[in-house]
């Protein structure tokens, strides 16, 4: 697989941020969203295994990289609960960071 199999890694954290989130207008959006951001998930693992077998260097990279976002997701869910409790959607908001730490 290409580099770009991790691509999505380094815009998933501005992707969930809590303002970003609330800008959207309509819920299938966001639902569109999540399901686009499993189908990437479920393709970094295979990545990821690959690239343990031929280069422990990008892919302990790709797994810091992975550990920082789910952080950062970590963080919009506890400490930054103001921003995305105000939205329309806050309670769908709220479940989509727990569903994104859970795959």
């Amino acid at each position: 697989m290409k580099r770009a199999s991790i691509g999505w890694l380094y815009t998933l954290e501005d992707r969930l941020h809590p303002k970003k989130l609330n800008e959207y207008k309509d819920y299938t959006i966001l639902h569109r969203m999540v399901i686009d951001l499993e189908e990437e998930i479920k393709g970094f693992r295979p990545y990821f295994v690959t690239q343990l077998g031929n280069s422990e260097k990008v892919a302990r990279t790709s797994l810091v990289q992975l550990i920082q976002v789910s952080n950062a997701i970590y963080v919009y869910l506890t400490k930054i609960s103001p921003s995305w409790n105000t939205g329309r959607f806050s309670h769908h908001i709220r479940n989509i960071y727990l569903h994104i730490l859970s795959l």
